[in-house]
């Protein structure tokens, strides 16, 4: 099984979910799977603008914090005494991701702004599996909404019922 959709080449986030779509593939975690095994090479990136994936690979330039609020707008939450899976934890430059989807769990390490290096552990042991190329990282639920959207809900909700 391929570790945190582990990738090698550049995935079009939007041809992944029109294959989920049509059934080629069960979700767009396996998609991931079935292309880096086979060598599948979509064409264009993976972590464009509106893409619901967090992708990272060494040496990008990336703030911590900003790393922490886009996992907590795919519903991942920080909880630094209890790792569990859908959970995250900060400890200095390094910042631990649970998916919910995966037995194991990234490291992603940052020296300054630029990720400096991307592992997957056994969150029980903590004992290192492999270090990555490049991951992704999928919402922990399906249920994703973008944050403009979930806005213009809670304004239609207050609106209707005169709040």
């Amino acid at each position: 099984m391929a570790v945190v959709a582990t990738l090698t080449k550049g995935y079009d986030l939007e041809y992944i979910w029109k294959q989920v779509d049509r059934g080629a593939v069960k979700d767009a975690a396996s998609y991931y799977i079935q292309a880096s095994e086979s060598g599948g090479e979509p064409p264009g990136r993976w972590w464009g603008p509106g893409a619901k994936a967090l992708g990272f690979e060494p040496g990008q330039r990336i703030d911590r914090e900003q790393i922490l609020r886009k996992l907590v707008e795919i519903q991942y939450e920080r909880n630094d005494a209890d790792f569990n899976r859908g959970a995250f934890r900060v400890r200095g430059d390094i910042v631990e991701v649970y998916p919910s989807y995966e037995d194991i769990a990234l490291r992603i390490e940052l020296f300054g702004d630029e990720i400096d290096g991307l592992i997957s552990f056994d969150p029980l042991t903590g004992k290192t599996i492999r270090r990555h190329d490049k991951v992704a990282i999928f919402p922990k639920t399906h249920f994703v909404a973008p944050r403009d959207r979930t806005r213009r809900a809670v304004e239609n909700f207050v609106s209707y019922y005169d709040y």
